[in-house]
């Protein structure tokens, strides 16, 4: 499989560095959380 990047992509690339055990899911999950908690209306 060969993918050409884009210029834009290649732009990006190295614009943000995280730890290698980084758990994408395990954040996406928590601000899926965070953004539909339930918020009581008084």
């Amino acid at each position: 499989m060969n993918i050409e990047l884009t210029p834009l992509v290649k732009s990006l690339s190295g614009v943000i560095q995280l730890p290698s055990d980084f758990d994408y899911k395990e954040d996406y999950t928590a601000f899926l959380i965070k953004k539909y908690e339930y918020k009581k209306v008084e």
